[in-house]
């Protein structure tokens, strides 16, 4: 489709004027009024889904953000019940009286482990 088509079938009006309607419905306006509408409604309905796509999107990812939140506070709520993730994995701190971060000792799959330890990617 050449360029200077398409800008007709923008710039055309959507509703067929009094002229194409008394050459009827073979002329070349009413075609391109035609292809005009068409092409108009494409373009529309792609927005409209565009758009709902976004919003359904957006609601979904801030129900799974409530979910997370009202599971993380679910386990900080009773964390106190379970033995630390530390002890069950074999992980030990010398006791000098430093906290973990200052001073691991335990070994896990040849490399020291701290469990405190900020990940840089994040």
């Amino acid at each position: 489709m050449s360029n200077q088509l398409l800008v007709q079938l923008l710039t055309q009006p959507h509703l067929q004027s009094t002229e194409a309607a008394r050459t009827g419905p073979s002329s070349n306006k009413y075609v391109l009024n035609l292809a005009s509408c068409t092409m108009m409604s494409k373009v529309q309905l792609e927005q409209a889904i565009d758009m709902n796509t976004h919003a359904l999107q957006k609601d979904l990812h801030d129900q799974r953000v409530k979910q997370l939140r009202k599971l993380m506070k679910d386990i900080d709520e009773d964390d106190w019940q379970y033995e630390s993730v530390e002890k069950l994995i074999g992980l030990s701190f010398k006791s000098t009286g430093d906290t973990p971060e200052k001073q691991p000792t335990g070994n896990f799959l040849g490399t020291h482990c701290n469990p405190n330890r900020q990940m840089d990617n994040f």
